[in-house]
């Protein structure tokens, strides 16, 4: 049986959603997280609108940036794309 694998346009909209959704629980900015991810606020702001892909060095920092793990910040995305219900 085929699995029912996402659009790499879905995989990112998944993932901006939680990296958003995630700042803003936070109370910060984006130059707020920029500056604790060592990144340009241009560059999350792109990430958050979905017209960067993120490498997965720069997954790794700003999950940390976020107060979660990796592995959290994807399993959030994941959960996004399969449920459609928001964490």
């Amino acid at each position: 049986m085929k699995k029912n694998i996402p659009t790499p346009e879905q995989t990112l909209a998944a993932l901006c959603a939680v990296l958003q959704e995630q700042r803003q629980a936070l109370g910060i900015t984006q130059l707020d997280l920029a500056e604790q991810a060592g990144m340009q606020r241009s560059y999350i702001s792109d990430i958050e609108q979905g017209r960067r892909n993120l490498s997965v060095q720069n997954l790794f920092r700003i999950a940390l940036a976020l107060d979660l793990t990796p592995a959290d910040l994807v399993e959030r995305a994941e959960s996004k794309m399969t449920t459609g219900r928001r964490k």
